[in-house]
């Protein structure tokens, strides 16, 4: 299986919230454990994903460390994004 990390411009259109759901999903982490890491309901959580609300300037790093992204893609979409595990087509090749 090979590994294939977003491009920075690929997320950098998007809201802050639209990419902690992305690198949520990129980890394959609910919503509800997500949110275990930093002491929060998951309503909390949900409403940073839906830009409802935003996190603290204090938890900003601690999310960026429980989704496995840089502070600065986490914030700007620029900097080291999600890594996504990718099919190899080479091998379902015989």
């Amino acid at each position: 299986m090979s590994i294939d990390r977003l491009q920075p411009t690929d997320a950098e259109d998007d809201t802050m919230g639209g990419r902690m759901s992305l690198a949520r999903d990129a980890v394959k982490i609910s919503i509800e454990a997500a949110a275990r890491s930093l002491c929060v309901a998951p309503d909390i959580w949900a409403s940073w994903e839906n830009d409802r609300a935003a996190p603290s300037a204090g938890d900003l790093e601690t999310i960026a460390e429980t989704l496995e992204v840089s502070l600065a893609w986490l914030l700007r979409g620029h900097g080291a994004g999600p890594i996504w595990p990718v099919a190899n087509d080479n091998a379902h090749r015989g």
